[in-house]
């Protein structure tokens, strides 16, 4: 039996259970041919509901009685996809001998799921599955440009007697890419690299794919390395890469000059990746196995990254060609919470890295919790550093999604508007120097922070001693006569032309004169303006709280601060009335 077939029907399983996004399991499973493979899965997916309608009228000795299905239902349903909706096996007659021998069972119970929905054929089903009539793709052929060049390619084709009707017009573009015949392709309008050719044209067995000239991939997942648009020579980190469509694309838009790095943690998607890069010829490409949230963005290794292509893990429903709502697989609300806490990890781990210039977020699905939701709340976190760059804004009709604040810098694909799979861009783009701005900032206000503390101590100190609560460990407190002590202040100030002086306690009011006071702080003679400030600059702001609690410990009270005087000077106006009050207690004694 063709294995092809049983590895569609183990990944329907898988898929059905929820075990990992459609594409990863795709290209997880090794398998040769991956676009054929990934055409089964993909409407297996899409009317698995039908099929297994069908199949429910077998019995058990019937098709799924047969060796080759070996029992397992997954494998029946894609049997029965590619007899009753596909191919029909095209040149395996080993199978078609199978279906024939169960030629009678099958199509009783088609009638009978026609008869239950009241139709005549198959497909008015399987449209009704896909809530609309389908929509065909046309196939999308990438030049690469290491090999090759757009021009030389078409004068190739041409020449094999292919039609080239020119560059197709953006506002006409469904019209005129449906319209082609069989023999006519055409180039894609806002895409320089890509070719269009009629729906359903196979050409992975033409020369020019095969020597990987040409590579098969949907307009949509061609978008983000243009977005990007890294310039010849630069460093590009491509942080979620395998299967490596992406990656070899911004390889080819580089010319293979520069480096783009490419971290993936399966490592069976990454040996696919390195059969592509071989077929396409590019050396640029670093392939890593390796998580990328255990990279260190400030590692030496990571400074010359300045491009950063983050796709993370989707629900991939956007390659279902399902409509937001209609499919239970593609809506499970649990399922698009994890995935939406982990691409926001994700995303906000690239925009760490401190010396990338632009980041490009995109995924394969339709639903706003992995889209809008995600690059919206990154952006909550990181607005000071990043702004949003409009992408494509040439496609006005394909914006993001009502209802969030920057939806018009979204791009939104999808397969009845715009010909492809449902795809979403939002672009990253840092601000300009604004890194050495915050730095700077971050600085000031250390330093001011800091001023700000020591001024504030200090200046508690002055009003304390003012008051003449704080006195240095060599004067002594007499109950007669207390000994003269000078106040200065140790803030710097614009205005310290006024030093206030203790009175004399026994003498007539009478004002001592000191020429050369004393500093609280050092016990140095009183510093000018200029010195003052100079000191106060380079003075530890550990002495400060050490003496700070010298002082509070030889005073045995305390007295409610009064409010700070401007510049620092000390409050006269508390001093006065302690004179006055003092006077008053010794007129009492006297009388």
């Amino acid at each position: 039996m063709d294995s092809l077939y049983i590895v569609a029907g183990s990944i329907l399983k898988k898929s059905l259970s929820k075990k990992a996004s459609l594409k990863t399991l795709i290209y997880d499973s090794g398998f040769n041919n991956i676009p054929k493979l990934t055409a089964l899965t993909t409407e297996l997916v899409k009317n698995n509901e039908l099929l297994q309608e069908i199949l429910s009228h077998f019995d058990g000795h019937g098709l799924l009685s047969e060796d080759i299905v070996e029992g397992k239902k997954e494998i029946a349903l894609a049997l029965l996809y590619e007899e009753l909706l596909g191919n029909r096996f095209g040149k395996n007659v080993a199978l078609r001998k199978v279906m024939r021998k169960h030629k009678a069972e099958i199509k009783a119970a088609v009638d009978k799921v026609l008869s239950a929905h009241n139709v005549k054929y198959l497909k008015m089903l399987t449209k009704r599955e896909n809530s609309k009539a389908d929509i065909k793709i046309p196939r999308y052929m990438r030049v690469n440009l290491i090999r090759s060049s757009p021009d030389d390619v078409i004068k190739h084709l041409q020449d094999e007697g292919w039609d080239f009707v020119g560059k197709l017009d953006l506002e006409k573009f469904k019209e005129q890419a449906l319209s082609l015949r069989e023999d006519q392709f055409a180039l894609d309008p806002l895409l320089f690299d890509v070719l269009v050719f009629p729906v359903g044209t196979i050409l992975f067995n033409h020369a020019l794919t095969l020597s990987g000239t040409l590579v098969q991939q949907d307009k949509a997942s061609c978008i983000p390395a243009h977005v990007l648009k890294p310039p010849s020579g630069s460093v590009v980190l491509d942080c979620c890469a395998a299967p490596g469509n992406k990656t070899s694309h911004l390889a080819s838009l580089m010319k293979d000059d520069g480096k783009v790095i490419a971290l993936d943690q399966s490592l069976s998607r990454m040996q696919t990746m390195s059969h592509l890069l071989e077929k396409i010829d590019s050396k640029c490409v670093e392939l890593i196995n390796q998580d990328f949230l255990t990279v260190q963005p400030d590692a030496e290794d990571a400074q010359k990254i300045e491009f950063i292509l983050v796709d993370p893990t989707c629900s991939s429903s956007g390659m279902l060609g399902v409509q937001q709502g209609k499919d239970n697989y593609s809506t499970d609300q649990a399922r698009l919470e994890t995935l939406s806490r982990f691409q926001i990890t994700i995303l906000k781990h690239a925009l760490k890295f401190p010396n990338a210039k632009r980041i490009v977020y995109s995924t394969c699905s339709i639903h706003k919790e992995e889209n809008e939701q995600v690059v919206e709340q990154v952006m909550s976190h990181v607005s000071h550093h990043f702004k949003f760059k409009k992408v494509f804004p040439e496609l006005k009709n394909c914006r993001g999604l009502d209802g969030f604040p920057h939806s018009k810098y979204f791009l939104r694909l999808s397969t009845e508007n715009d010909l492809t799979q449902g795809f979403f861009v939002a672009c990253f783009q840092r601000r300009k120097k604004v890194l050495e701005q915050i730095v700077k900032a971050i600085k000031t206000a250390e330093h001011c922070n800091k001023n700000k503390k020591i001024i504030t101590e200090t200046t508690d100190l002055q009003e304390s001693a003012a008051n003449n609560e704080f006195l240095t460990s060599d004067s002594k407190l007499k109950k007669k006569k207390k000994k003269e002590k000078p106040l200065v202040s140790v803030v710097p100030s614009h205005d310290m032309n006024v030093e206030l002086k203790k009175s004399d306690v026994n003498s007539d009011t009478k004002k001592k004169k000191y020429k050369k006071p004393q500093s609280l702080i050092s016990g140095e003679q009183t510093l000018t303006d200029e010195e003052n400030k100079k000191k106060c600059d380079n003075f530890s702001e550990d002495k400060l709280e050490g003496f700070t609690a010298t002082l509070k410990r030889k005073h045995k009270r305390s007295l409610d601060s009064a409010e700070t005087k401007s510049d620092g000077l000390v409050c006269e106006e508390l001093v006065q009335k302690k004179k006055k009050r003092k006077k008053e207690k010794l007129v009492s004694l006297e009388d």
